[in-house]
């Protein structure tokens, strides 16, 4: 049995970080729209946003993400990949990648320290 970090055995790690499953409010802004959404998880480099809303991968966004016990973290990023919903795989959710552009060091550190409190996830290939 083999444990890695990528929930789809058939396309590659990307990631320079290991992700944990974290359930965190997060709002986006695009240049036309506002949304709000909820992760699925969060690493050093990005999250997953669970959404229906249709965001083109490289859309920029100004996000501001929630952790807790920390003042909100207001970054940038990028939707890196997308996840479209499925109806006969119900069990995932659909949304949006996203690579964080411009992560201060104190709202770094503050996602180190809760990534630090939490277990990657892990799936069996």
């Amino acid at each position: 049995m083999v444990l890695q970090s990528n929930p789809s055995p058939n396309r590659p790690e990307k990631r320079q970080t290991p992700r944990v499953a974290a359930k965190i409010e997060v709002s986006l802004h695009t240049e036309n729209n506002f949304y709000a959404g909820i992760t699925e998880n969060l690493s050093e480099g990005g999250l997953f946003i669970a959404t229906y809303e249709n965001l083109p991968v490289g859309t920029e966004l100004e996000l501001t993400v929630a952790i807790p016990n920390h003042p909100p973290i207001k970054t940038t990023g990028t939707v890196r990949w997308i996840r479209e919903h499925n109806q006969f795989t119900s069990d995932v959710s659909p949304g949006v990648g996203v690579q964080f552009q411009q992560l201060g060091d104190s709202d770094r550190r503050a996602i180190e320290a809760f990534l630090r409190t939490r277990a990657p996830m892990l799936y069996e290939v």
